[in-house]
C-alpha cells in the first residue's frame, strides 16, 4: 500500500522551509557587500531551510498526533485529559 504525503504536514513544512531559506539568504546577503558572497548566502539559505524544515515538521507531527489522540479518547468515551502533566491519584 502506497501512502501519499499528508497535505496537513507537507504544506506548512514547505512554507516554513521556504521562509527559513529566505531568511538565511537575506541575513547573509545583508552582511556582505553587493554581489560579494553569493556562495555563502546560498549555503546559509540551504542550512537555515533544512533547520526550519526539521523544526516545523516536528511541531506539525506532534500537533497532529496530539489531535488524533484526543479524537480517539473522546470516541472511546475516556475522560478528556486536562492541561499539564497530572498524575492520577494512587488508590493506596
Amino acid at each position: 500500500m502506497r501512502r501519499y504525503p499528508n497535505p496537513w504536514f507537507a504544506i506548512p513544512t514547505l512554507v516554513g522551509t521556504l521562509i527559513g531559506a529566505g531568511l538565511g539568504w537575506s541575513v547573509t546577503s545583508a552582511t556582505c557587500g553587493p554581489e560579494s558572497c553569493p556562495g555563502w548566502a546560498t549555503l546559509a539559505a540551504v542550512v537555515s531551510g533544512i533547520i526550519a524544515m526539521v523544526g516545523v515538521g516536528t511541531v506539525m507531527v506532534l500537533a497532529i498526533r496530539s489531535t488524533e489522540e484526543y479524537r480517539n479518547a473522546t470516541e472511546d468515551g475516556r475522560p478528556e485529559s486536562g492541561p499539564g502533566c497530572e498524575v492520577p491519584e494512587d488508590p493506596v
